[in-house]
């Protein structure tokens, strides 16, 4: 291959070469063309100088306004994710002052009597809330990985997300915030929820992903 690549190179230089000389006998065979009339020099007007003026002021109100846009869009970027990340923290603290919610959440499933709001009777349990809270955090960094500022650069790093992927789908993986989630789909938007019917449910049987469930503190 690197053969080929040094001989079509050598062509390559070879044909510009013959060329040259080829322009240069050619040019030496053609009579010489007369003299050219000198052109007087053009005097610039205030208008010519405003012009320029003009083009330079442009140049640098785009290069300012190019320059103040990615930093709109760094802070923007470096907010959302220190608001998920500060969220997400909040919610891994409550779990480690309380780790027999997350046993439970690991056991117990997400049932109707407990969903329905017009029965006084129904459950309450506390883990329900920290449930809740995972999904709709969830939904927000997904909501916001989806958006795209001037529909073209990402709001939240492809890194992040990856990581932001990784802990869902472990999530989705505890019994109770996975039926909280199935039976209160009406809640969430539906890009959301086939989203996690396309990129979480569809993996988080496979073994590689059974082995990382984390397990609670001791």
């Amino acid at each position: 291959m690197e053969r080929k690549i040094a001989l079509v190179l050598l062509l390559v230089v070879a044909s510009a070469l013959g060329l040259a000389v080829g322009v240069v006998y050619a040019q030496g065979g053609a009579e010489a063309p007369p003299p050219a009339t000198p052109v007087p020099a053009k005097v610039r007007d205030w208008y010519d100088f405003a012009d320029i003026a003009l083009r330079v002021a442009t140049l640098v109100i785009l290069s300012g306004g190019f320059v103040s846009t990615f930093a709109v869009l760094t802070s923007l970027r470096a907010g959302a994710y220190s608001q998920i990340y500060g969220r997400f923290q909040g919610v891994l603290l409550k779990l480690a002052d309380h780790p027999h919610l997350f046993e439970r959440m690991k056991r117990e499933e997400y049932t109707a009597a407990e969903d329905d709001p017009t029965n006084p009777e129904g459950p309450t349990h506390p883990h329900r809330f920290l449930a809740n809270c995972i999904v709709n955090l969830y939904e927000e960094a997904f909501l916001l990985y989806e958006s795209r500022v001037l529909s073209v650069i990402d709001t939240v790093p492809e890194d992040y997300w990856q990581s932001m992927l990784g802990s869902m789908r472990a999530a989705f993986a505890l019994k109770y915030v996975r039926t909280h989630w199935e039976l209160r789909q009406a809640s969430f938007s539906p890009k959301f929820n086939r989203f996690v019917h396309e990129e979480v449910l569809a993996t988080i049987n496979s073994p590689t992903l059974q082995s990382a469930i984390p397990t609670a503190p001791a």
